[in-house]
């Protein structure tokens, strides 16, 4: 998914997730200037993001 497909599927605004990109490191990579994730990393990311901010 690129960074517009991702922020819908996460109901993020685009500023929430270009800082969740500089803080906590979502799994990103960058193809032609293009950021790309895997919505299985994305996923699993997010919960471990979710469980960290629990404690």
């Amino acid at each position: 998914m690129d960074k517009g497909s991702l922020c819908t599927y996460a109901s993020v605004s685009r500023a929430t997730l270009d800082e969740w990109i500089r803080k906590y490191n979502v799994p990103f990579v960058k193809i032609g200037g293009k950021w790309i994730i895997k919505r299985s990393d994305f996923d699993h990311w997010y919960q471990e993001f979710r469980t960290s901010q629990e404690q």
